[in-house]
């Protein structure tokens, strides 16, 4: 019984496959296309698409912008730790009040 309902998993998987695998026979039909070419065109793109969505300038040197980005939140990073030093500072003191009467 316990081996069932790992089965239903790979069914449903496989339904999903047969799916998407019958969508794109239509598409291919529909625009006079082979279903080979596609999948080499898919493959194609996935193994050169680090290089096509890479953000380029036209130095080739890096995007300003996503420096001035990671400089942004390095300061905020920044803000953030000491915003929490600040706030474990004020609560030590609130619980401590008689300590600093005493020093005063």
């Amino acid at each position: 019984m316990s081996g069932r309902g790992s089965g239903v998993g790979r069914t449903e998987e496989r339904n999903v496959q047969s799916q998407r695998t019958s969508k794109l026979a239509e598409i291919c039909r529909r625009e006079g296309l082979s279903p080979n070419l596609v999948y080499q065109w898919r493959k194609a793109l996935m193994k050169s698409a680090d290089s096509i969505f890479v953000r380029k300038t036209k130095d080739g040197g890096p995007d300003p912008k996503i420096e001035r980005m990671e400089a942004e939140n390095t300061r905020m990073k920044n803000v953030i730790a000491e915003n929490l030093e600040l706030k474990k500072h004020a609560r030590t003191e609130r619980s401590c009040p008689a300590s600093r009467r005493t020093k005063a």
